[in-house]
């Protein structure tokens, strides 16, 4: 599942509504998985890679099978992400990027700094393993 923020039309603040989301994705899927084991059916678990950048975002196909897409590197990023996430343990890894443009901090989500396939450098990013800190970082200061 790809989501898009801020496309195709601008968001004031387009890392926050991902993150909120991503959150909620993972906090919907924890409380499925709590009702599917207790009717004794395996856990399920999801993970989230969240990543922020250009994309070039369009229609794709055929009238009658059109289909609203995005391609660029930082769809390639965030998939890259979501793989992270069973090596970190993790239910989201987030790019360093997006929480700096977002103006967030997450002082409890571990960083580290991963090569990225098909990508010059490393990336930095954070390992956020519970959403009890991302919640609170999401939340407007009074």
């Amino acid at each position: 599942l790809m989501a898009v923020f801020g496309a195709p039309q601008p968001l004031e603040a387009p890392g926050r509504c991902a993150l909120r989301a991503a959150a909620e994705m993972v906090a919907m899927v924890e409380q499925f998985s709590q009702e599917q084991q207790a009717l004794g059916r395996p856990a399920i678990r999801i993970g989230v890679g969240v990543a922020s950048g250009d994309v070039v975002a369009g229609y794709t196909g055929t009238r009658q099978r059109a289909t609203y897409t995005c391609i660029g590197d930082t769809v390639n990023v965030a998939s890259r992400l979501e793989t992270l996430t069973k090596e970190f343990a993790a239910e989201l890894v987030v790019s360093q990027e997006l929480l700096d443009r977002a103006g967030i901090t997450l002082p409890d989500a571990p960083a580290h700094e991963v090569e990225i396939r098909g990508r010059q450098g490393r990336l930095a990013v954070r390992a956020v393993a519970s959403l009890a800190s991302l919640g609170a970082a999401l939340t407007p200061k009074s």
